[in-house]
């Protein structure tokens, strides 16, 4: 349970759509081909099967002692491409007209498992129109904050879907609840209703559709680094546009992060320049601490990354290095704060896998420390905060 709850990743939150009200008299339609499945929930391992499995309507209709929750599938499997039926008619007909409608959507073994690939990493069958539908009936409604849209995605691999991050329509949330195993229904309850604020983050960058599709992204092609229309792979090298980047994930509170060091009002953002040497930074680490505090209403938690990005310089060129990552993930922590705590996080330039991350991989696989410059970034989005620091001294070879 603990580990589905902390997992459960809130991508957009719109007018603060969530958390809904336990003890609000709503009417909340529920309906998509996964909101009242559970198998989805354990994933596409044949070998594993749980005696019970709590899905979304049983874990939503456990919490919602004051709402009244409507169900409607709409679509009989997760590929299923007709919209012509009863069953699409009367999900559209009662989510349109609820207080609140909750959407949920995703993949399931049908489409990926062990020995079945995909071939794209969009919604199947017509999970987007059924969105969409809902959607445009809502606005045309009038329906505002209480009465937007919240969508549920239930997935093991990445979903791609540019609606979602860019739809103006009406106020959305988004939520990634992946395939949280016995107790999902019950953890993605709890979230929605506000006893578990969510403090996931994304393991991955999404991208948009037309930066996923084969003749851009060739499947079979896994060069990480981006050359002509190839725009490369993962956080670390590709150059496509994100609909949310690695790492990101909302949370029912607001946190700020500064640096512990720096003791003037006005630049928490602006880089401070220092310089080690090279040998430091390997062994015993240059220390960057901090300061993460909750400034919003309730208690949650925050997941904090640190990134290196290293810049080229004439040693590169001259040891014929290939360009090094656009940033690499060197240190991560989760803290959990009260209203208006702050705690201090400590990252190291060793730390996690030493001090490679630091270090310019060369083509024949070894792993060398070269002086230069190097930015270091803490946080995702709007709340990242950066330094910089100048490595100098020899080439340390670490590999």
């Amino acid at each position: 349970m603990q580990a589905a709850k902390e997992s459960i990743t809130l991508l957009r939150n719109d007018d603060n759509i969530l958390p809904l009200s336990p003890t609000s008299t709503l009417r909340v339609a529920l309906v998509g081909p996964l909101a009242n499945s559970s198998s989805v929930m354990e994933g596409a391992k044949p070998d594993y099967d749980a005696k019970h499995i709590v899905g979304v309507l049983e874990g939503l209709t456990a919490l919602a002692s004051s709402s009244t929750i409507e169900y409607s599938s709409g679509l009989l499997s997760v590929k299923d491409n007709n919209t012509l039926t009863k069953e699409y008619e009367q999900a559209v007909a009662i989510a349109s007209q609820a207080d609140v409608a909750i959407v949920v959507v995703g993949i399931d073994a049908s489409v990926e498992k062990e020995a079945l690939d995909r071939t794209d990493v969009l919604l199947p069958g017509a999970q987007q129109q059924l969105i969409l539908d809902i959607a445009t009936n809502r606005a045309a409604a009038g329906h505002t904050k209480q009465g937007g849209m919240v969508v549920v995605l239930i997935n093991g691999g990445p979903i791609s879907c540019d609606w979602l991050r860019t739809s103006t329509l009406l106020p959305i949330a988004v939520v990634e609840a992946f395939e949280g195993g016995q107790e999902a229904g019950s953890a993605l309850g709890a979230t929605l209703y506000g006893f578990n604020n969510p403090s996931g983050v994304l393991p991955y960058s999404l991208y948009y559709e037309n930066a996923t599709v084969e003749s851009v992204v060739p499947f079979t092609q896994f060069d990480m680094r981006p050359e002509g229309s190839y725009p490369g792979r993962t956080y670390r090298f590709s150059v496509a546009p994100t609909l949310w980047e690695f790492g990101h994930g909302l949370s029912y509170t607001t946190f700020q992060l500064t640096w512990s060091n720096k003791d003037d009002d006005d630049g928490q953002k602006r880089a401070v320049h220092d310089v080690h040497d090279v040998q430091r930074v390997h062994r015993p680490g240059i220390q960057h601490m901090v300061q993460v505090t909750n400034t919003g209403a309730v208690a949650g938690a925050k997941v904090v990354h640190a990134f290196v990005t290293r810049r080229s310089n004439e040693r590169h060129v001259a040891l014929k290095a290939p360009s090094p990552p656009i940033k690499s993930l060197y240190g991560m922590e989760k803290v959990y704060l009260n209203p208006g705590e702050t705690k201090t996080v400590v990252f190291s330039t060793k730390s996690m896998s030493g001090s490679k991350p630091f270090g310019t991989t060369l083509r024949n696989g070894s792993v060398v420390l070269v002086p230069g410059r190097v930015t270091i970034t803490v946080g995702v989005g709007e709340e990242r905060i950066e330094q910089e620091f100048t490595m100098v001294g020899e080439e340390m070879f670490l590999l």
